[in-house]
């Protein structure tokens, strides 16, 4: 954890400013120490702030996900450069990179942190944040951010594990916020959607992308029906019948898919995605446009969509 994140941080619950206790720590990285408030105090290991202080709902399932992931494996079947190019220009509608510089950005439900490494670069003098509840926000932190080597590599890159309905920032310090693919799989999505919008600042602009209600039909019988029937049981139960279904998709692509073909760990991770979440809602572009607009967002336009999910970006 670089120091200067201490100047952005607060306690996501009682909102007070920490204090750091380091352990190990050089002028500007503390690897190891705590961050102490007023009504806690948090662990730093390995250079990540882990600001938790309690399992947050569905984290369970989220860590099952991401263990199957590795850094071989493209996410959502999709080149690295193309959803960055995606995420520049069709959800954050950012028409040249250089609008980045200095700006500080949350990168709200980072998995891996694949997106905001790529992001990161193009902040300069300013930073970008990862924030992800699950145990991927680890893997994100070694790869990209823990030693002072990588550090100095990725030097406007930060990542903290915490929940998003909980964020530990202090309000208005973001100039934008995104969250792609994340809003849908809470509970109550418009009280995430206020935690995020604490955080950004007056004129900032926020992008969300999440499922699309308006889908096809087998879309809906697999994704939506078989996976709330799957979700009745528990998470072994559910590993295990998604594990024994892997031969039959991996047999659909070979017979019937298109472009480039997915490994099975591959495959499998993103049948997890899929059809492992007890919460995986949907919504017509009009109602997340509704969402940004009684939020006071202003200049709201509909950005990327397809069957799978569509942005919605708006300003602050």
């Amino acid at each position: 954890m670089e120091k200067k994140l201490l100047g952005i941080l607060q306690c996501p619950y009682c909102g007070k400013e920490f204090k750091l206790s380091a352990r190990a720590k050089n002028s500007s990285m503390v690897s190891e120490g705590k961050l102490i408030c007023g009504c806690s105090e948090y662990n730093v290991k390995n250079g990540l702030p882990i600001l938790l202080n309690h399992e947050p709902k569905h984290k369970g399932e989220w860590d099952d996900q991401w263990s199957l992931y590795s850094n071989k494996i493209r996410l959502w079947d999709t080149d690295v450069n193309e959803w960055e190019e995606n995420m520049l220009k069709q959800s954050l509608m950012i028409k040249n990179t250089s609008e980045l510089k200095g700006k500080w950005i949350l990168d709200a439900g980072c998995g891996p942190g694949v997106i905001s490494s790529k992001l990161s670069k193009y902040c300069t003098g300013g930073g970008l944040v990862g924030v992800d509840m699950s145990s991927a926000v680890k893997f994100a932190n070694s790869h990209f951010s823990s030693s002072l080597r990588i550090a100095r590599m990725n030097e406007n890159l930060h990542f903290v594990q915490a929940d998003i309905q909980h964020l530990p920032f202090k309000n208005g310090v973001f100039d934008m916020v995104y969250s792609a693919g994340v809003l849908h799989h809470i509970d109550d999505t418009e009280m995430a959607f206020k935690s995020l919008l604490r955080c950004l600042k007056k004129r900032g602009k926020i992008s969300i992308w999440v499922y699309n209600e308006d889908t096809s039909i087998k879309v809906k019988i697999l994704e939506v029906h078989f996976r709330k029937f799957l979700t009745f049981f528990p998470r072994k139960f559910r590993k295990q019948v998604l594990l024994s279904l892997l031969p039959l998709f991996l047999i659909k692509q070979s017979l019937f898919g298109k472009g480039s073909k997915q490994d099975a760990k591959e495959k499998l991770l993103h049948i997890y995605d899929a059809l492992y979440h007890k919460v995986a809602k949907r919504y017509f572009s009009k109602e997340m446009v509704d969402l940004f607009k009684r939020n006071g967002l202003k200049h709201v336009v509909i950005g990327r969509e397809d069957e799978s999910g569509f942005s919605v970006t708006g300003i602050k």
